[in-house]
Parts: structure tokens; C-alpha cells; sequence
């Protein structure tokens, strides 16, 4: 069974039967989990990409992609997975890290 990828950063797992969420960053690939649900492996690739790359994706490189929706809160999703995962691949300061999330929940509540 082949599934097409309907989302970018979002791949099937044939051996796992999951959605593969992951993507490509300074010859790095960022692993982010699989999932049974291809829109939460969606969630995961945007939320990745907004906490390395900031909020606006006009001004993300053109070969980051671009993201699957807004900035938006999942309640469904443990988003402290992907924030430990984008942490321990030191691709940012912490401080940095710090502050797109506090940028990105602050989008969120408004």
C-alpha cells in the first residue's frame, strides 16, 4: 500500500505503518517521530520549522519548503517532543530556541 504524500516533511513508513514526520536542515536530517495521524506528523514538521526558522515564511531560504498551515496549538499533540528533538540537534542557542517559542505561543493566542 502506497500513500502519497499529501503534506510536506511527511512521509509513509511502510515497515512502521506511520506517518514519518522529518525534514532536511544544514545536511542534518531532523528525525521527528512517526504518527498515525498524517496531519499531527504535519503539526510536527510546521512547528519544527517555525521554532529553527521564526514566523514569517516569506523570509525562510527557498529550500526549507514551506509550512502545511499557521502557526496554530495543538491540545492533542505533545509539542514537547519536537521542542526537546530541535534542542538536542543544536542547530539553535537556547536562547533563540527561548524565543520563537514564546514568539510562536504568542501567535497562537492571539
Amino acid at each position: 500500500m502506497t500513500h502519497p504524500p499529501k503534506y510536506r516533511g511527511v512521509s509513509w513508513h511502510k515497515r512502521r505503518e506511520k506517518w514519518r514526520a522529518g525534514f532536511k536542515i544544514r545536511d542534518t536530517h531532523l528525525y521527528l517521530g512517526c504518527y498515525h495521524d498524517p496531519e499531527i506528523a504535519a503539526w510536527c514538521v510546521d512547528f519544527a520549522r517555525y521554532l529553527l526558522f521564526g514566523l514569517h515564511p516569506a523570509k525562510w531560504h527557498p529550500k526549507v519548503g514551506r509550512p502545511n498551515g499557521p502557526p496554530r496549538d495543538r491540545p492533542d499533540f505533545p509539542r514537547f517532543v519536537i521542542l526537546s528533538k530541535v534542542a538536542d540537534a543544536g542547530l539553535l542557542p537556547p536562547e533563540v530556541l527561548e524565543q520563537r517559542l514564546a514568539e510562536y505561543d504568542k501567535s497562537c493566542a492571539s
